[in-house]
């Protein structure tokens, strides 16, 4: 089952919106919210941060 942005973001303890930023690498993450966020995805942390370094790198692409 696939989760929503808001079902992942409340579990972790955050708005939809900053979730959403993280999401897109409009955002920073603490080492301690992406071990929760991850958990959640069920991804380990290496496998989310090369996501989040790839939406980080697509976000500076596009401001190009």
């Amino acid at each position: 089952m696939k989760k929503t942005q808001w079902q992942i973001a409340e579990a972790v303890c955050i708005s939809e919106c900053y979730f959403n930023l993280i999401e897109n690498g409009k955002r920073g993450v603490k080492i301690e919210l992406a071990a929760a966020i991850a958990k959640e995805l069920k991804v380990t942390l290496d496998e989310f941060f090369a996501l989040y370094n790839y939406s980080k790198c697509k976000e500076k692409n596009r401001l190009n």
